[in-house]
């Protein structure tokens, strides 16, 4: 029988989140809005909330960096959504970045998985826009990190965690 632990979050985004250097509270204002979106997409992966302030920080800190990857991805389509062909290559490009770690066979796997998830339906067509672009990043990481996790069986998988393979969100993202 397998046991549930269920940690305490400290983390309140509202109360703990600081500006950056040179931020204006109503670009720190956007930022908790998309943050909400982040931290309801990402409750269900291994480890959470125990990571979520450092998940927030990392996000926090990229997001010039991200928004110039995601408008550099997204605006081939002319728009700035990614349909699934985008965000797939944009996974497998992250994977080449980490070879040791994941295959591009584990990307698209992960890719499409996250996609699924994470997408909203605009005229019967899959995209990500920003938003959701920034919501599935920790899953994609997470996702390439741990390839194995998901596809073994319970007791595997147990052995998997005990053995402290299973890398966290933020060292996934980093």
């Amino acid at each position: 029988a397998a046991t549930l632990v269920r940690a305490p979050n400290n983390f309140n985004s509202q109360y703990d989140s600081v500006r950056l250097t040179g931020e204006s509270e109503g670009d720190h204002a956007k930022w908790l809005s998309l943050w909400r979106t982040v931290e309801s997409g990402i409750a269900d992966l291994h480890g959470f909330p125990l990571w979520l302030k450092d998940v927030h920080n990392i996000l926090h800190e990229s997001l010039p960096g991200l928004d110039a990857a995601f408008t550099r991805v997204a605006s081939r389509g002319g728009e700035f959504e990614l349909d699934f062909s985008a965000w797939q290559h944009f996974a497998r490009s992250a994977a080449a970045s980490m070879p040791d770690v994941a295959s591009e066979e584990d990307a698209v796997e992960v890719a499409e998985l996250v996609f699924g998830v994470e997408t909203s339906t605009i005229s019967g067509v899959q995209r990500l826009n920003f938003q959701g672009f920034v919501a599935a990043l920790p899953r994609l990481a997470f996702g390439l990190c741990n390839p194995q996790f998901g596809k073994t069986e319970a007791q595997a998988l147990g052995q998997v965690v005990r053995s402290a393979r299973v890398k966290p969100v933020p060292w996934a993202l980093m």
